[in-house]
């Protein structure tokens, strides 16, 4: 028999359970009300934060484009301008027309594509006019700023290369047609070792790729100046055909800020923004007092006491040469690749800087070419689905930087989808020498520096341009590309130190569009709607003889053959 007993609560002990349940919920919900507070708090003082900065950041833009990101929140010491140490930037001038460049700085996209189109004009040369002229005026200028400026024209040599570095330049080139064409870099490789043994017919009719824009008589100019300096005139045009002022599409994306920096976003990248404030401790700093009262180029390129060529001299050691006598990152001196294998990274830099006492006005700095502004170049575009890209009205000889690939330093966590289609990466996490590299320098370095470098090491870093950027943000994909990227650093050696550098792989002639490679994984969506147009183009239906290094035959024969004759 089942019994079963039942036990009353007495009702005293009843209202206590009841009243301490009630408690209990009456804590919970009050600590949730302040942790809602408190994030409701927090949320706040970083929106008052970022406003603080963007009002600050548009009082530096107004003055100046490239205080543009210079100001910058240090998490330990608080708000600290690292321009000096890391972002400075070329010298910038706005005195033809300040008040329409603080109206289009301030503006929204919309707004800015208004400004465009309202400033936009059609010109039309003199009826008489000569198609050539353009480029002929454009050298006769090139010309006279070398001739005037003694440093250009004592040592800057304006010239097509010799046959022996052209022959290596264009093997380069044929060398990075066959290994682009495979998503892996051994396995690229080795199928350039397969084709250095093969022959082929050698092929002719190659004239029609050699592509030069000719600017027509009538254009359409959206801007005499993108960048709104003075000392960096870049005019933008639209060349479409049946295109009209009323019809004129200007897309979102030519909008961006211009700037000629790099700088990064310190609420995001606070390790990186810690390793800037440790790069400017004196034990941490590299920088030279190399200097001369009777050259005007200091040579610190091969001066074993000059801190910043000790450091470039060391990452020379990263070239694979085969016995050959390493690249010189000089600064007068054309770039040559010898070896395209990992050349992004083995073919590393360091140069002076503006902090040295030679000011970085020496043989050890390739960048001091760029800051000279040397080479006009325009922006346009003549077809939509290409879109806007650049081009020189003037010749540039093979091996000479032309100039920054420029943006925001972002580490992958922070780059949404699609900035990577407008981005360059520039640190791997799986660079194994560079990481070995920077931990060697600890005896140079502060302990906490050197971890700190071999932390960010193995973080994957992107310039993303998308939003604000410079030429180089324009510079068109082809799949023969006519310009390289390769990293210079200056002042140290964190990611924020990193210059992309891009230099012209052969000889560029007036009116060629500025191309680099976008690599692989990009290339391989345009396989049935490139447009670059060069002979080994994915997209080219007869350009199956150019998958093979024997290619370089297929390229080189004629064009000697019809110098020759």
């Amino acid at each position: 028999m089942l019994f079963i007993l039942f036990f009353q609560v007495p009702a005293k002990n009843r209202k206590r359970s009841g009243a301490k349940q009630q408690k209990e919920i009456r804590a919970k919900q009050q600590e949730e009300i302040r942790a809602k507070q408190q994030e409701e708090i927090r949320a706040k003082q970083h929106e008052e934060i970022r406003a603080k900065l963007q009002e600050e950041l548009q009082k530096e833009q107004i003055k100046c484009v490239e205080q543009m990101c210079a100001l910058y929140l240090d998490p330990d010491a608080g708000r600290v301008n690292f321009s000096k140490s890391v972002f400075k930037s070329f010298q910038f001038e706005n005195k033809s027309n300040p008040a329409k460049y603080h109206e289009y700085l301030v503006a929204s996209v919309p707004d800015r594509i208004k400004i465009l189109k309202a400033g936009s004009s059609v010109v039309t040369e003199q009826p008489n006019w000569d198609r050539y002229a353009y480029f002929k005026n454009e050298l006769r200028k090139l010309m006279k700023k070398i001739s005037e400026d003694e440093d250009l024209k004592r040592f800057f040599r304006y010239d097509v290369g010799n046959a022996a570095d052209l022959g290596r330049s264009c093997r380069i080139i044929a060398q990075r047609i066959v290994q682009g064409r495979h998503c892996n870099g051994t396995e690229g490789m080795d199928h350039v070792k397969k084709d250095k043994k093969r022959r082929q017919t050698q092929i002719s009719g190659l004239e029609e790729y050699a592509q030069v824009f000719i600017p027509p008589q009538t254009r359409i100019k959206i801007t005499d100046n993108i960048t709104f300096n003075d000392l960096d005139v870049l005019p933008v045009y639209s060349d479409l055909e049946n295109e009209t002022l009323e019809n004129m599409d200007i897309p979102d994306n030519l909008t961006y800020n211009y700037i000629d920096v790099n700088f990064i976003d310190v609420l995001q990248e606070q390790q990186l923004a810690r390793a800037i404030a440790l790069s400017e401790e004196e034990q941490n700093d590299i920088k030279c007092e190399c200097h001369s009262d009777q050259e005007s180029i200091i040579p610190c390129y091969e001066n074993e006491n000059c801190p910043c060529y000790i450091v470039n001299k060391k990452l020379m050691k990263f070239q694979l040469n085969n016995g050959k006598k390493p690249v010189k990152f000089k600064t007068f001196e054309p770039i040559y690749l010898k070896n395209i294998k990992n050349s992004f990274y083995n073919y590393v830099s360091f140069a002076c800087s503006e902090l040295c006492k030679c000011s970085g006005k020496c043989s050890n700095n390739p960048i001091y070419l760029i800051s000279k502004r040397i080479f006009p170049i325009q922006i346009h575009r003549v077809d939509r689905g290409v879109g806007f890209q650049p081009f020189s009205p003037v010749f540039i000889p093979a091996g000479t930087p032309v100039a920054l690939f420029v943006g925001q330093i972002s580490s992958k966590e922070y780059m949404g989808e699609k900035d990577e289609d407008y981005s360059y990466q520039i640190t791997y996490n799986d660079d194994t020498k560079w990481r070995a590299f920077v931990f060697s320098m600890k005896n140079q370095f502060s302990k906490e520096y050197v971890q700190m470098l071999g932390h960010l090491s193995t973080v994957d870093y992107y310039i993303n341009p998308k939003r604000h950027g410079n030429i180089g943000r324009t510079a068109g994909h082809a799949c023969v590309a006519n310009m390289d990227v390769m990293k210079i650093y200056q002042k140290n050696l964190t990611p924020a130190h990193v210059n992309l550098v891009m230099f012209t792989l052969e000889d560029i002639f007036p009116g060629t569009t500025l191309t680099i490679d976008y690599g692989y994984a990009f290339a391989e969506r345009l396989d049935d709607f490139c447009k670059c147009g060069t002979f080994a183009c994915r997209n080219n239906p007869n350009g199956e003889p150019f998958k093979t290094l024997s290619s370089l035959d297929n390229v080189v024969e004629p064009l000697k053959r019809e110098t020759e004759t």
